[in-house]
């Protein structure tokens, strides 16, 4: 498989997004081509789109309208599998910090290789990466996160190299890079370029990336290179012919400047280099196109050049410069000196419609989809085993966050502890007995309701970029991580509740019925949940955590304030809301739960109470029965996870970078 190559052309690419009442076109009909075996840079100031131009051929791009044509190896992609093909390394490395090296690069391994690989084998393709990427010295170190401006953990060159060899592990055709140098220091960035040189020419790979401004080491590096500005290409050539190509064209490099810098000089003018090299290089890759055109044909190539170049003098002028640039000998030396960037393309694409479709086959055999697929056809984990795998990794991130745990077993506590300490012992007179009881329960829901809910917030905010990543890449599906990110994170939640109940329950001092405690402890524990779903959903419906947070803060004002402890009646109005809270029928259960057989003693009346569930305030009953009302609120779990699930599947589908 590391023998196919991958050549990609793609002709007059378009991308035009809306922006309020303004239409942007980020790319204006750009055409030009990527060869395998050679690492090609894209370069171009701010805002040239050359990030947009690099999502465009990995088949990432999403919104606004996408118009042209990508070939590979003369044969148009299928999107699906040409992702399958591809490695695609972003502009930031997002890695799970709890995890080391090589399990990094090893669970995508386990992930994503197909079923018949044995485990020896995919280990090994690991351990070979590992070592092709120099990072066998920190293989068992763990990736760390930058914390407060310092790196905990391994360096940002080897988190970058980490992020390459995760995408590497399906032996990928074409690698793509955004911005790979951005936030290393120089020897890091020239080492990183150094690999993807090796890639590409010593393994066949079409290697492509984003940079902007690359020191004389780096750009030594580059086979091939695009120059963009204002989503137009201006140069699509070997690195070698660039400068001649420039000379030619009336912009020869001044003795003190480098390549790259003027290629970015030229790229910022625009009231001449700019509209004039993009004139030149569309018709250079129409001549070129011309010729590609003849030899399928059998026509005279001279008789369809001949066409081009009339057609192209007989074109408005808007500058002298511009109308010598369009003429024949001009227009006829420019593919001279830029042929090797074509001829890879004339030589690749079929004499005839037979070669054509054969031609497809060798490429995308054993190309994959998203949904598991791997290498040579055949699917990589099923369900059960992506979801088996990700529960280790997430057991394992667990395990190697004690602080972590530690901290929201603390929160628990130290509630608990408040709780026990303004309710000890609650009197069991009808007077302060049957107030203290009622504004107790109160605050024992509210303490999980908020402190659950914000956890499960802040959580999942730090989970969904590498969520995303991961979906969109085909590691996974998103069903086996849910249901792996529950299997495994239940434990967590019983012990946090058996902590919270047990300190509570027998602190404040409530009915020392068995029955009564498990009841107890299933509510509060359904409330976790349920809290915890809500500020899952807070997390997936907004992009920033703060607007996130602030949503789910005013969710929990009216969910709490209209459960029946602050008021005696509930006004008709809010009377809805209190019917859809969950915390009414969470709170309602656990004051029926305590009152339930509670006997007090006599009152200022004198008389005794053996049941205290009729000194209840009417306005806290829901009529409904304790079972009832547990009943309630499993089902408003059900319904939650499940809008959590779909909600989640849209929205990785939709914003997946």
């Amino acid at each position: 498989m590391g023998n196919v190559s991958c050549d990609i052309a793609f002709n007059d690419l378009r991308f035009t997004i809306q922006s309020g009442k303004e239409t942007l076109q980020l790319l204006q009909g750009v055409s030009g081509c990527c060869r395998s075996g050679r690492l090609t840079a894209i370069l171009g100031p701010s805002g040239s789109s050359k990030t947009t131009l690099l999502k465009f051929l990995a088949g990432c791009i999403s919104g606004g309208r996408q118009e042209g044509t990508v070939l590979i190896n003369g044969t148009a992609a299928r999107d699906t599998c040409f992702k399958s093909r591809l490695a695609l390394v972003w502009q930031s490395d997002i890695l799970l910090p709890t995890a080391t090296v090589r399990e990094a690069i090893l669970t995508s391994a386990l992930l994503r290789l197909p079923g018949t690989m044995s485990r020896a084998q995919k280990e090994h393709r690991v351990d070979q990466i590992l070592a092709e990427l120099d990072l066998t010295h920190v293989k068992d170190h763990l990736i760390g996160q930058d914390i407060d401006g310092t790196m905990s953990g391994i360096s940002g060159g080897e988190r970058r190299r980490v992020s390459v060899g995760i995408s590497l592990v399906t032996d990928a055709l074409a690698i793509f890079l955004d911005e790979p140098t951005t936030g290393l220091d120089s020897e890091s960035a020239e080492q990183l370029m150094q690999l993807l040189s090796r890639l590409a020419n010593n393994r066949g790979k079409t290697v492509v990336c984003t940079i902007h401004q690359p020191s004389s080491d780096i750009c030594s590096l580059f086979d091939d290179a695009m120059l963009l500005s204002g989503g137009q290409m201006l140069y699509n050539g070997t690195w070698e012919a660039a400068e001649t190509y420039m000379a030619v064209a009336g912009y020869g490099r001044p003795l003190q400047r480098s390549l790259a810098e003027h290629f970015l000089w030229l790229a910022k003018d625009r009231g001449m280099a700019v509209p004039n090299l993009a004139r030149l290089h569309t018709l250079s890759w129409r001549v070129h196109s011309a010729l590609e055109e003849a030899n399928c044909l059998g026509m005279e190539n001279a008789h369809i050049l001949q066409e081009i170049i009339i057609e192209e003098q007989q074109a408005p002028k808007k500058a002298k410069r511009s109308a010598e640039m369009a003429s024949p000998a001009s227009v006829l030396h420019v593919p001279d000196m830029a042929s090797d960037t074509w001829s890879s393309r004339a030589s690749s694409r079929p004499s005839d419609e037979s070669s054509s479709s054969s031609a497809a086959p060798a490429l995308w055999e054993g190309a994959s989809d998203r949904s598991g697929k791997s290498e040579s056809g055949v699917k990589g984990a099923g369900y059960l085993q992506q979801t088996c795998i990700l529960c280790a990794r997430f057991a394992r991130s667990w395990m190697r966050s004690p602080v972590s745990l530690a901290m929201q077993a603390l929160q628990y506590m130290v509630a608990a502890a408040l709780m026990g300490a303004m309710y000890y012992r609650l009197p069991n007179d009808v007077t302060a007995g049957v107030y203290n009881r009622v504004a107790s329960l109160w605050f024992v829901g509210m303490v999980v309701v908020f402190m659950s809910g914000n956890s499960a917030l802040t959580i999942a905010y730090t989970q969904k970029p590498l969520l995303r990543r991961e979906v969109y890449a085909g590691h996974y599906s998103y069903l086996p991580y849910y249901v792996a990110k529950t299997v495994t994170t239940l434990p967590l939640q019983v012990a946090y509740t058996t902590l919270y109940v047990c300190m509570t329950y027998f602190l404040v001092g409530y009915q020392p019925v068995a029955a009564n405690f498990f009841f107890y402890s299933a509510i509060i524990f359904l409330l976790i949940l349920i809290s915890e779903t809500l500020g899952m959903l807070c997390s997936g419906a907004f992009r920033a955590e703060l607007t996130g947070a602030i949503v789910l803060q005013a969710l929990y004002v009216p969910l709490l304030m209209f459960v029946g402890f602050f008021q005696t009646s509930t006004p008709p109005c809010f009377e809805w809301i209190k019917r859809i809270s969950y915390a009414t029928y969470g709170y309602s259960a656990l004051v029926k739960n305590e009152f339930q057989g509670l006997g007090l003693q006599p009152g200022d009346d004198g008389f005794d109470v053996p049941d205290a569930e009729t000194l209840i305030p009417a306005n806290i009953q829901t009529t409904l029965s304790l079972a009832a009302n547990a009943g309630v609120l499993i089902a408003i779990l059900i319904g939650l996870r499940t809008i959590l699930y779909i909600q989640m599947r849209l929205t990785i589908a939709t914003k997946a970078l």
